[in-house]
């Protein structure tokens, strides 16, 4: 057992059995690099239930905070990083006091670096009896990790592929793939999901083109009334074009053209200049 596996080990110890203490909504930093939860990753049904889910959860712990001041959620886990105290875990609690105007909430604080700040954070939403966590989501989740502890040449210090496998609980080899695209992809994984960072650059832009293709063939044919269409459409230009933006990022930028299929050709046939 390494000095690494030791302190993890003692951190996650403390999310359990520091005392909580009641801390003020507003001191409390909400960062979106610390929300590890992904499921818009996940296919459309599981990332449905999920959302659904989500919002089943706050709207009810909201409805019984509002009943009664003297109910109280399980406390959220916050990180002390140089004074700075951010939630790692507990983000839907966080909302549901937020929602129910209190202005405080129960907290276990942990004194930490930002980096095992992270680290505590995925390992913490990597299980959930709450909320269902998907497959893809928790891929995703671990491919941040990868990005964020390899630089595309080395392991930050203390880590390896089976170091962090075995904090995760899947097997080497999943790690060893997400770090070879790691390596591949250099400074674009970044930007990239797993689902999307696992095909090698030459298949991605094999595939996508040919798809693509097919699809600026027959826009007029697309009805814009269905998701799944509209969904494989802005799913292909964002491949194609390396857009790394959110899926509903760049639904928005199109939705007016979903509506006016001839306009839509036009300007996909124009940015596509290579067609």
């Amino acid at each position: 057992m390494t000095a690494l596996d030791d302190r993890v080990r003692a951190l996650i110890a403390q999310t359990k059995s520091q005392t909580p203490i009641t801390l003020p909504l507003s001191d409390i930093e909400q960062h979106r690099t610390f929300q590890k939860r992904a499921a818009g990753t996940e296919a459309t049904a599981q990332r449905n239930a999920i959302r659904e889910k989500e919002v089943e959860v706050v709207k009810k712990l909201t409805a019984d905070l509002s009943a009664s001041p003297e109910h109280h959620a399980e406390p959220v886990t916050v990180c002390d990083v140089g004074g700075r105290l951010i939630l790692v875990d507990g983000h839907h609690r966080y909302e549901s006091y937020k929602a129910a105007r209190r202005e405080t909430l129960p907290a276990r604080v942990i004194d930490c670096a930002e980096s095992d700040a992270h680290l505590l954070a995925t390992l913490l939403n990597s299980y959930s009896a709450t909320i269902p966590l998907g497959n893809e989501e928790k891929s995703q989740m671990i491919w941040r990790e990868v990005v964020r502890l390899h630089d595309g040449t080395k392991w930050a210090e203390g880590f390896s592929a089976r170091r962090l496998a075995g904090f995760m609980g899947i097997a080497p080899k999943t790690v060893d793939r997400m770090v070879s695209a790691r390596v591949e992809l250099g400074e674009d994984a970044a930007q990239m999901t797993w689902k999307q960072a696992r095909q090698t650059n030459t298949a991605r832009e094999y595939s996508t083109k040919e798809r693509l293709v097919g699809w600026l063939t027959t826009l007029e044919k697309i009805n814009a009334e269905s998701e799944h269409e509209q969904e494989v459409l802005i799913e292909l230009y964002r491949a194609w074009n390396q857009d790394w933006i959110s899926k509903e990022e760049l639904a928005e930028r199109f939705e007016s053209y979903l509506e006016n299929p001839a306009a839509f050709k036009q300007y996909l046939e124009e940015d596509v200049s290579s067609f």
